[in-house]
């Protein structure tokens, strides 16, 4: 039986801050990834950050928003596909669906 990959369940917070390009946010991603672990954004935290895109108070917010959805792939392990596992996205809306997988490939 394959090993499971370990998975570290995250909150828009880190995207936000991988986003404004925080070093302490780069480390910690850097850090988990190369301990073999998945990194995984909930549902919850996807339409987070999908709600500050579209309805942020301010620009910048807005920005920060578009900037994680955006990175999301790009800040992925070398190792894998994608930074943010899969499994995690199972969305009740279709609308949240297409975002997830608009997010994803």
């Amino acid at each position: 039986m394959a090993a499971q990959k370990k998975q570290l369940s995250l909150d828009a917070n880190i995207v936000f801050d991988l986003a404004g390009d925080k070093d302490f946010a780069h480390d910690f991603r850097e850090i988990f990834l190369s301990k073999g672990y998945a990194l995984v954004l909930p549902p919850t935290a996807v339409h987070e950050l999908h709600v500050v895109f579209t309805d942020g108070d301010s620009e910048a917010e807005r920005e920060l928003a578009r900037t994680g959805l955006t990175h999301l792939k790009q800040w992925g392990s070398p190792k894998s596909a994608r930074m943010f596992s899969t499994s995690a996205f199972r969305l009740g809306s279709i609308r949240a669906r297409m975002l997830a997988v608009s997010l994803m490939w």
